[in-house]
């Protein structure tokens, strides 16, 4: 699989000054960027990506390796 960290159109990141990870995803999903992959990553940090096509903006939660699922979620249940 080709990550678009790659290419340069990916990014891992936090922002704790407007506030955590979660809150940080779940303000980006509430904006008009066209990502095309939000994922909310261990709690942790929000991987978002860019295409040079339509974005998809697909948007999922991992909280276990492998285990992703479908939307902004705060735990794994």
């Amino acid at each position: 699989m080709a990550s678009q960290h790659r290419f340069g159109l990916a990014a891992d990141f936090t922002a704790a000054h407007f506030g955590s990870a979660y809150e940080v995803a779940c303000a980006i999903l509430a904006s008009p960027i066209q990502f095309d992959q939000m994922i909310y990553e261990f709690e942790s940090w929000v991987h978002i990506s860019f295409v040079r096509r339509e974005p998809r903006r697909s948007v999922l939660s991992i909280f276990s390796p492998g285990r992703y699922l479908q939307g902004i979620r705060q735990s794994a249940t």
